[in-house]
């Protein structure tokens, strides 16, 4: 793990954890600090394009953009897999509201069919729908290149 001096974020290597037994270790030692302690890292080595990294940033973006009533259309709320946007202040740390939005990401799977006994988190819909073209397909390809 390397650190800037300008910056506060670890700098992990992935290709490590393809690496020795001890380059392994270590891997995994300074992704548990910095996930635990810090919160964040930057992953270099992962193997993902920089212009599909570039592309969903762009996306994002945009996203981020769009008026408060789009984004809503997406809410987390709506999803069964807790996938979608949160807007700011939405969500609380120690009692505190987080003063940041969000769009979860994950693994894209079937939802669960519905049915009147099943609980309410299971009925909501697919947080896909309605979203900015380009931003589902790219997002897509990128958690499938990210696993």
């Amino acid at each position: 793990m390397s650190t800037n001096p300008g910056l506060a974020l670890p700098i992990l290597d992935l290709s490590q954890l393809n690496g020795s037994e001890t380059d392994r270790s270590a891997f995994l030692s300074q992704l548990r600090y910095a996930a635990r302690e810090i919160g964040f890292f930057y992953l270099i080595n992962h193997g993902i394009n920089p212009d599909l990294q570039q592309a969903v940033q762009d996306e994002a973006r945009s996203f981020f953009a769009l008026p408060d009533d789009e984004k809503q259309q997406v809410a987390m709320i709506h999803s069964p897999h807790f996938r979608g946007y949160n807007r700011a202040a939405s969500e609380l740390t120690r009692g505190q509201p987080d003063w940041r939005e969000q769009f979860d990401l994950g693994a894209e799977r079937q939802a669960l069919p519905p049915d009147e006994y099943a609980p309410a988190w299971r009925r909501f819909r697919d947080p896909t729908s309605g979203q900015p073209p380009g931003l589902n397909s790219n997002r897509r390809f990128y958690s499938g290149k990210a696993k």
